[in-house]
C-alpha cells in the first residue's frame, strides 16, 4: 500500500489549484520558506504542533482540501493527538509561594497623601492669589444722600481733581 505524506499531498492540491508557493505564502500569510519545509514534510521550522496543525488547516483551506481530514492524516504519520497536559504539571513551583496575610491599614501612608493634599491646596491657593490685590470689602453705606466716601470716583470726578491739582501746583511754581 503505499500511502502519500502530507507534504506531497498539499503540494500536489496547490499544484492542482494552480497556486505557486508565492501566491499560497500571500492567501495563508505563512512564509515560502516554511511552506517549501511543510512540502518536504520537515515540520521543524514550524514551532511545535500546535502551529503544524495551524498551518496544515490554513494550507488545505486555500488549496480546496478538507482542513480536518489533512489534520486527521498528519496525527496518524506523526503520532496521534496529543496527550492531554494537566495544567497543575506544567506550572508548579520549585518553591513555595509565601503569600502575605492582610493586616491593619497602612496609616503612615493616609497620612502622607493627606498631608500632600494640604501641601499641594495651601500652595496652588498662594500661587494664585500672588499677582491680584486683595478684594474690597463690604462696608456700610451712610444714610441716603451722603455720597460713600469709600467708593473710587467715576471717571469726571478724577479728571476734574487732576486738573485742580495741575493749576495749584502751576499756580505754586511761579512764586
Amino acid at each position: 500500500m503505499n500511502e502519500q505524506t502530507i507534504g506531497t499531498v498539499l503540494a500536489e492540491a496547490r499544484h492542482t489549484a494552480g497556486l505557486t508557493v508565492a501566491q499560497l505564502s500571500g492567501v495563508t500569510k505563512i512564509r515560502e520558506a516554511l511552506l517549501y519545509a511543510i512540502e518536504r514534510d520537515d515540520f521543524s521550522l514550524c514551532g511545535g504542533d500546535f502551529y503544524i496543525r495551524g498551518h496544515i488547516k490554513a494550507i488545505s483551506k486555500a488549496v480546496g482540501l478538507d482542513p480536518e481530514a489533512m489534520v486527521h492524516l498528519y496525527n496518524e504519520q506523526h503520532g496521534g493527538l496529543p496527550r492531554p497536559v494537566k495544567a497543575a504539571t506544567v506550572f508548579q513551583s520549585s518553591k513555595g509561594v509565601k503569600l502575605r496575610e492582610r493586616g491593619s491599614p497602612n496609616w503612615t501612608m493616609a497620612l502622607g497623601v493627606a498631608l500632600a493634599i494640604v501641601v499641594v491646596s495651601g500652595s496652588s491657593r498662594s500661587w494664585a492669589a500672588r499677582g491680584r490685590s486683595p478684594r474690597p470689602r463690604s462696608h456700610p453705606c451712610p444714610p441716603r444722600g451722603r455720597p460713600c466716601r469709600r467708593t473710587r470716583p467715576s471717571g469726571l470726578l478724577r479728571r476734574a481733581v487732576r486738573r485742580r491739582s495741575r493749576r495749584r501746583t502751576t499756580a505754586t511754581s511761579s512764586w
